[in-house]
């Protein structure tokens, strides 16, 4: 990652880590690999990892430079980001996309302007019979941080409200359980 980032829970105690990506190119084709390893990672991988230590996986935020850079990464992040977690004896209802849910992707611009928001992929892969309605869209996340200067921060990061990728939400809009 450029970055990582441990930010300070306001729930409880310890932090939430950040392993943050800011994309310089534009070229959403460099980072096809990324996403499938950050798939692998998140799904996985990083229980054998000193992250294992803290208990809940790291989340990685994609810093795109502006809404249709972040838009096509979403797009292709949505193909690819298809791993889960999973028993034989369990339905496709059943499977747990860990890296559709803890990848993020947010603009650049938004962040300078102090929107603590960022899109993620639909819960389910293309393809997926559950994948429909709202289930089926981009969803927007609130970071966590202050809400608005001067106020005190919020630990909003387990609650998104379905979105279309172009649209943004207002940060007076309530947010619904993931």
């Amino acid at each position: 990652p450029d970055a990582l980032l441990a930010i300070a829970r306001a729930d409880r105690d310890g932090s939430r880590v950040f392993l943050v990506e800011y994309d310089r190119t534009t070229r959403v084709d460099k980072n096809y690999e990324k996403f499938r390893r950050y798939d692998a990672f998140l799904t996985w991988w990083w229980r054998h990892t000193s992250f294992v230590d803290r208990g809940d996986p790291p989340w990685v935020l994609f810093v795109c430079q502006d809404q249709p850079h972040r838009d096509k990464f979403l797009a292709a992040a949505d193909r690819d980001l298809t791993g889960h977690r999973w028993h034989p004896s369990a339905g496709p209802s059943e499977r747990h996309y860990v890296g559709r849910r803890r990848i993020l992707f947010a603009c650049e611009a938004d962040a300078h302007s102090g929107v603590l928001e960022a899109r993620r992929v639909p819960g389910y892969p293309p393809g997926h019979p559950d994948r429909r309605g709202p289930l089926g869209e981009t969803r927007a996340v609130r970071l966590p941080g202050p809400t608005r200067a001067g106020h005190p921060p919020t630990d909003a990061l387990p609650t998104t409200q379905h979105q279309r990728p172009a649209s943004s939400a207002s940060p007076q809009q309530s947010f619904e359980a993931a």
